[in-house]
């Protein structure tokens, strides 16, 4: 939630902004006549967040443009709603649409977050036909017979040449021109010496040093983490891909044409 804006301003939208080593995140609103102006919330938790953690360790993304102030902080509102700001999972102080500031002190009592996270546990955010955003049991059987879908059902997030990350809908002509690409283009997830992790840009110089190295580096597949991973597989049937080798005209799994066929040429 934001400061009270009365002012009319080209830009009117509702962003998120994740924090890249805890993944908790911070819904606000925003107006601007400037799309790069910044600007990175003013809540309080989020700012402290940020002289913990390192405004680096931030990315921000724009949900969705609104055409004035008034439909902005109604979209707010739907999601950072009395359950929302509960959570434990997110910066938000008070309920969105208002502006201004409200305190959260009765919220922080240990016995009570232990209370809101088990009621919340087993909840989610979904999107009506109509575009209302509620929050459901996971078992609601209308998530089921899709009356319901996620929120970002038919969205995708993006950037555009200067940076500006946004969610857009998959069909959206920029992608296929190129002028909007993927979030993640051009970055990566390494570590460096201590073990902790950083998004940066494939470039980045201390990659060729190797200061920093993959994400993965140097990780040991358990017998515990594996048991996990193959009791989540059972009963998905794997459909095998097969082709034939355009050169020597055999037919085998689409991996080994990859892999080995490669040299019939």
């Amino acid at each position: 939630m934001e400061e009270l804006m009365t002012n009319e301003k080209l830009y009117n939208y509702v962003y998120q902004i994740t924090n890249k080593l805890t993944h908790k995140i911070y819904i606000g609103c925003h107006q601007t006549n400037n799309l790069d102006d910044g600007y990175m919330g003013s809540g309080k938790y989020i700012q402290r967040a940020y002289i913990k953690h390192g405004i680096e360790n931030f990315t921000k993304e724009i949900l969705e443009f609104y055409p004035d102030i008034k439909t902005m902080f109604d979209a707010e509102a739907k999601i950072v709603n009395r359950d929302f700001i509960k959570e434990n999972s997110n910066y938000n102080l008070a309920e969105g649409g208002k502006g201004g500031f409200k305190g959260r002190e009765c919220y922080d009592s240990p016995i009570r977050s232990a209370k809101i996270r088990q009621a919340s546990y087993n909840k989610v955010m979904a999107k009506t036909k109509d575009g209302e955003i509620i929050k459901v049991d996971k078992a609601d059987i209308r998530l089921e017979t899709k009356e319901l879908v996620g929120i970002t059902k038919g969205y995708t997030t993006v950037k555009d040449l200067k940076g500006n990350v946004f969610k857009v809908l998959v069909d959206d002509p920029r992608i296929a021109t190129g002028e909007l690409v993927g979030n993640t283009k051009g970055l990566a997830v390494m570590k460096d010496a201590n073990g902790v992790r950083y998004q940066v840009a494939l470039t980045d110089p201390r990659i060729a040093t190797g200061e920093l190295v993959g994400n993965t580096k140097g990780s040991i597949q358990t017998a515990e983490s594996n048991k996990k991973r193959s009791n989540t597989l059972k009963g998905i049937k794997r459909v095998p891909t097969f082709a034939s080798c355009v050169f020597c005209k055999k037919s085998t799994s689409l991996t080994n044409i990859i892999r080995w066929h490669k040299t019939c040429s």
